[in-house]
């Protein structure tokens, strides 16, 4: 009679040898499940390491940033892609919040391009000086947009409204440069601040159209405003003139006036922000777009008058120094005699 599995244990226990292991697929063979902690934790253990994972990964984040951005009003979508001409590889946008002024003709809308980072682990540190202030028309002026959009800025960046509005601010002591405290990798500030600045130059990409006839006025008028929300905590690291030493100071938010964007030639002002200070910072965002967006309206109609004049005699342009030194190719568009 052939010997069954209880057979061999049993026989090998009464001569004081161990059982012969049985792989888990033969034991399942042979009718006996496993049982006690091994069921324990193939049942619990994994979706645990998969949250562990997730949170690693900064996912978590992005879903919290997301909730609190459409909490205070903005439209929201998570792992926005967009592409280039270059290359056929799209790029992902953590968040991307949005708010419109939409009618049949045209679109307003401002644009809140998120990068989104888990980081409880290494803080960020944020290095400041208040040599890196902008003046305020150059603050509106330098803001990325689409062709029209940025344009429209340009027009305005004298406007004392804007300048009163924290989203067109300069701090006492702007950022600069950063790191993540403690890693012995990549420089992942750099590159992140990089990445959120070239998908924001993207996006604005996306908004211009080709077929646009040149001497006639786009449709969309849109801007960006770059964003890196860090789940962690942040540092701003400046001299200290008095004491003639550096210091460090715990933050929720810190301005960059950032100079290293290989996709945008002026200052990317850049807000790195605290996940726990999020909530607080929309509030206020949320109040200052909506001033923006009735004024971006206002502008925009202006325009389109000059472009039917051919004329800028309507326009108040800015005279104090923005970081420009050329009037914007579109407004050179509007006043250029068209041939016959």
């Amino acid at each position: 009679m052939p010997a069954t599995a209880e057979g061999v244990c049993a026989a090998a226990n009464n001569r004081g040898q161990k059982a012969p292991h049985r792989p888990l697929a033969r034991r399942r063979r042979l009718g006996r499940e496993p049982s006690g902690p091994f069921q324990m934790q193939s049942q619990t253990s994994l979706p645990d390491k998969v949250l562990e994972w997730l949170n690693k990964q900064g996912y978590p984040t992005e879903f919290q940033v997301a909730n609190i951005c459409h909490r205070n009003g903005f439209r929201v979508f998570q792992g926005y892609h967009v592409r280039s001409e270059s290359s056929d590889v799209p790029r992902e946008i953590d968040v991307l919040a949005q708010t419109d002024d939409l009618s049949d003709d045209y679109l307003i809308r401002v644009c809140h391009v998120i990068e989104c980072k888990w980081s409880r682990d290494k803080p960020w540190v944020v290095l400041t000086s208040r040599h890196g202030q902008l003046a305020n028309p150059a603050c509106v002026a330098q803001t990325i947009g689409s062709l029209l959009g940025w344009t429209i800025l340009w027009t305005m960046s004298q406007d004392p409204d804007l300048h009163a509005l924290d989203l067109f601010s300069t701090p006492d002591r702007p950022g600069f440069s950063g790191r993540q405290v403690f890693s012995q990798s990549a420089d992942l500030f750099y590159s992140t601040m990089q990445s959120v600045v070239d998908v924001s130059m993207l996006e604005m990409a996306g908004y211009d159209e080709h077929s646009r006839r040149i001497g006639t006025l786009p449709r969309n008028a849109v801007i960006a405003f770059p964003m890196i929300v860090v789940d962690g905590q942040i540092f701003e690291a400046f001299f200290d003139e008095f004491s003639q030493n550096m210091r460090v100071e715990q933050r929720k938010l810190v301005r960059v006036h950032w100079r290293g964007a290989r996709s945008w030639h002026l200052h990317a002002t850049i807000d790195v922000v605290s996940l726990d200070h999020l909530d607080e910072f929309l509030k206020t965002r949320a109040h200052d777009v909506t001033i923006v967006l009735e004024k971006l309206k206002t502008k925009r109609n202006e325009l389109a008058k000059c472009f039917e004049e051919k004329s800028l005699d309507g326009l108040k342009l800015p005279g104090e120094p923005r970081g420009i030194s050329r009037i914007p190719p579109l407004l050179r568009e509007a006043i250029a005699k068209t041939p016959d």
